[in-house]
């Protein structure tokens, strides 16, 4: 069976969380955050975080499957919960175009 999904604005950037096959998608021009689950073998959309400028890279963090974005407008990488609730931001960066974080539980931030 073929679904489909709501169109996403200027997607950049895609996350997959390994342990459950959520996906994270980012919109470029509308400056969301979605996440989608496979579960029960339909894509759900179950979060969607507004308020990003230009996001771009995106990398889910194995230790709490929260998600990293760099959010290249107003130069900050900002961490995300699984619900969508920002839980952490590192700004003044130039124009952050990817962030990526380390296996295992040390888990580091790039």
């Amino acid at each position: 069976m073929r679904q489909v999904v709501s169109p996403v604005h200027r997607p950049f950037g895609l996350a997959v969380n390994q342990e459950n096959e959520d996906l994270w998608v980012g919109s470029f021009g509308a400056g969301t955050i979605e996440r989608y689950t496979t579960r029960g073998g339909r894509i759900d959309l179950i979060v969607r975080v507004s308020g990003f400028e230009r996001p771009l890279g995106m990398a889910v963090d194995p230790i709490d499957d929260g998600l990293w974005v760099a959010d290249s407008g107003p130069g900050a990488v900002v961490k995300l919960t699984t619900s969508g609730v920002e839980s952490g931001r590192v700004g003044g960066l130039s124009v952050p175009f990817d962030v990526d974080v380390g296996p295992g539980s040390a888990g580091s931030r790039w």
